[in-house]
C-alpha cells in the first residue's frame, strides 16, 4: 500500500492516470481477498505510509483527500496481518516514542 498523500507532494501532471485510495479500506479489501480467496498462510503488509495520523492530516482534509499516514491505524484495526512493515515518517523518535510506535504491532 502507498499513501494517498502523494498528490500533496508531487505535481499533478506527474500523477495523470493515477488514483490513490484510502489505506484502511484498501487494506480491508485485500486482506479479505488474500485470506479468503487466495488462502495465504502468512500475511505481510508493506506500507509506504507513516503511523502518525496527524502528519499532513490538515492538508489532506482541506483538499478532501484520505488520511496520508494510516499504517498505525491499519495495525490497530486489522489484526489479520502477521507482520506489518511501514515507513514514511520523516521524524526522529525518542525512546519513549519508539516504544509507543511498537504498540501498533499486529500481534
Amino acid at each position: 500500500m502507498t499513501t494517498p498523500g502523494i498528490p500533496i507532494w508531487l505535481d499533478s501532471p506527474k500523477l495523470k492516470g493515477f488514483s490513490f485510495q484510502d489505506i484502511l479500506s484498501s487494506s480491508r479489501k485485500w486482506v479479505s481477498v488474500l485470506k479468503n480467496q487466495e488462502k495465504v498462510d502468512l500475511l505481510i503488509g508493506l506500507f509506504h505510509s507513516g503511523g502518525d495520523m496527524d502528519y499532513d492530516e490538515k492538508i489532506a482534509l482541506k483538499l478532501g483527500w484520505d488520511t496520508p499516514n494510516a499504517s498505525g491505524q491499519v495495525a490497530k484495526l486489522l489484526r489479520e496481518f502477521d507482520l506489518l512493515i511501514a515507513g514514511h515518517t520523516h521524524q526522529r523518535f525518542s525512546i519513549g516514542r519508539r516504544q509507543n510506535f511498537h504498540d501498533f504491532r499486529c500481534r
